[in-house]
């Protein structure tokens, strides 16, 4: 299957839809540059699948506007928009092969029979099925199947991909796979693809760029590392990642450096615009910024605490400490070879340090609508 020549970019300008009396998109607007793979991330009822099915035509807009490469297809039918669309279940015809259900598109297109070989040919063994054509979608694995829906999307060269939830059905490990999979076919094909999801992980995997919603409103737009690594919100860092949070003060501001009063005591941390003096604030810290020490050093280090829960994961753990001033606090660290670690056990008296550029200030206030930014 041929690489696009010209990825479209997707452009939604003053969205609104409701539902009866409930509004679950209210001015919304968003820009998805041509190429690029978009996830639509949020908790269950943030709005994330109202607007992918507003952009597929399977809802109408109350209010805005929806262009596709510069073109406007805000009341034009879903088959008319030149979009490919896997839903969560795959929507596979079970009384068809693989091979059929890949040519789908292609028969109600009237394309002629040779060059619909071809074709199909060429997206079953774009998509590692090229010996399976024969198969019907109940004799295959989930993964499988996945990608008989990511074919049968793919084969009408559409302008845009949409995927809503496409890996919710998988285990773990199958997820991992096929988001490689995913991100690999679309770099190979090019497409613009939107992608609809809750799960924080498949997004940072498989984005170029991730929309965080939240309420029908988009909190914050950015690339997976930052959008990690700077989150705009309390709501983004804890709904990405897990974070610590702490309730603050700014006392005074020097340049991009604030210094705040916490129960952590007096820090010094990177400031953002709006954190002016006498101002509450809230401070998060990633786990993986908090070091975790025990022995030697422990008991003269400025935050002490004990152990009150230890969560063993494989590769990392987990522990929450209780600080002496009854602050508690969630730090993890990677588990290495026994010889080359210390063990810390439940109860034990710990030391906690962390960098100061590795808290985040968060402003109070109401959250900036930051959806004109792409």
């Amino acid at each position: 299957m041929p690489r696009l020549l010209d990825p479209v970019e997707i452009s939604i300008g003053g969205l609104r839809k409701s539902f009866g009396p409930l509004v679950i998109l209210e001015d919304l607007s968003l820009h998805i540059p041509g190429g690029d793979i978009c996830c639509l991330l949020g908790p269950s009822g943030c709005g994330k699948t109202t607007l992918l099915r507003l952009i597929a035509g399977l809802e109408k807009v109350d209010r805005g506007t929806i262009r596709i490469g510069g073109v406007e297809v805000t009341h034009l039918a879903p088959h008319h928009r030149e979009l490919g669309m896997v839903f969560q279940n795959y929507a596979l015809f079970p009384h068809m092969t693989v091979a059929e259900n890949v040519a789908f598109g292609l028969r109600l297109r009237k394309v002629p029979p040779p060059e619909r070989q071809a074709r199909v040919a060429s997206a079953m063994t774009m998509v590692k099925l090229d010996k399976m054509g024969d198969r019907l979608p109940s004799q295959l694995s989930g993964g499988q199947r996945q990608r008989v829906a990511l074919a049968r999307s793919l084969i009408t060269q559409p302008k845009v991909l949409l995927l809503d939830e496409p890996l919710s059905a998988l285990d773990k490990k199958l997820r991992g796979q096929m988001q490689v999979e995913i991100k690999d076919l679309q770099r190979n094909v090019g497409v613009t693809t939107v992608v609809v999801t809750h799960d924080q992980e498949e997004a940072l995997a498989i984005a170029d760029r991730i929309v965080v919603m939240d309420g029908g409103r988009i909190l914050q737009i950015g690339r997976p590392r930052e959008v990690y690594d700077k989150p705009g919100s309390p709501f983004v860092a804890d709904f990405i990642g897990a974070s610590n949070t702490i309730e603050a003060k700014v006392m005074a501001r020097a340049r991009e450096m604030a210094t705040v009063s916490s129960p952590l005591g007096i820090l010094k941390v990177p400031a953002p615009h709006g954190a002016s003096i006498g101002s509450d604030c809230l401070l998060s810290i990633r786990p993986e910024n908090i070091n975790i020490l025990s022995g030697a050093g422990a008991e003269t280090a400025r935050w002490r605490g004990q152990v009150r829960h230890i969560v063993y994961k494989g590769n990392l753990t987990e522990y929450v400490v209780a600080l002496d001033n009854g602050v508690e606090l969630k730090a993890v660290r990677p588990n290495r070879a026994a010889e080359d670690q210390q063990e810390i056990a439940l109860e034990q008296n710990v030391s906690l340090s962390w960098s100061d550029h590795s808290v985040i200030l968060h402003a109070q206030g109401p959250t900036p609508d930051i959806g004109l930014r792409g």
